[in-house]
Formats: C-alpha cells, sequence, structure tokens
C-alpha cells in the first residue's frame, strides 16, 4: 500500500471516530481520486456516502428518565405477600451499622446471606 494520503484520510477517520459525523466532501474527493468507475457510479457512491454519513452521525442523549414517589415493591399491595419475613433496607442496615464489631444474630446473619 502507499501512505502518501495517510495526512488526507486520517482526518476523516478522527472526525468519525470523535462522534463528529462524516465529511462527506472530503470522503467524495478521496473516492474521486482512487475509484477508478467513480464516474459511471457516481450515483450510487453518493448514495452510499450519505447513508454513511446517517449512520457515523452524532446523536443527541435523550435525558434519564427519572421516577420520583415510587414505593418499594414491599409496600404495593400485589408485592406485600412475597416480602413477608424479608426485612427492609433500613433494617438490615440498622442492625449491620449497631453491632459493627458484634458478631450478628445467627437467624439475621442467614436472612442476610439469602438476600445477598
Amino acid at each position: 500500500g502507499d501512505l502518501t494520503r495517510v495526512d488526507d484520510i486520517l482526518p476523516v477517520i478522527r472526525r468519525v471516530v470523535s462522534g463528529d459525523g462524516l465529511d462527506v466532501v472530503k470522503t467524495k474527493e478521496l473516492l474521486r481520486e482512487h475509484v477508478l468507475a467513480y464516474d459511471e457510479w457516481a450515483a450510487e457512491i453518493d448514495r452510499a456516502v450519505r447513508w454513511m454519513d446517517v449512520l457515523f452521525a452524532p446523536l443527541s442523549a435523550h435525558p434519564p428518565y427519572v421516577e420520583t414517589n415510587i414505593p418499594p415493591l414491599s409496600e404495593l399491595p400485589d408485592y406485600a405477600n412475597r416480602f413477608i419475613g424479608i426485612p427492609s433496607a433500613e433494617i438490615l442496615y440498622d442492625t449491620v451499622n449497631d453491632k459493627q464489631q458484634l458478631p450478628l444474630d445467627p437467624a439475621f446473619s442467614n436472612i442476610l446471606g439469602q438476600i445477598a
């Protein structure tokens, strides 16, 4: 291969990789210089380059959807029966933080192990 056109091709690649889209004009110029059948296939090549431009175009990110005032599943009537006997996160943290240096109750340790 020939490395004489690296300085022309590299900015096109960097632009795509950085998320700024495809430089359509520069890409067509490079193709016109190096594809012998460019004039015969100009419409198809143009369509393909514009399609690639759409594929490589930057997209705006939608803001994350944030719910407020959502009760825990254990407080919803449909799920309450599934959480009978399972301590809440508040109880777990309070128990573990209150007894940091002491061994936990074996029954509580078993529940904690099952939850984890």
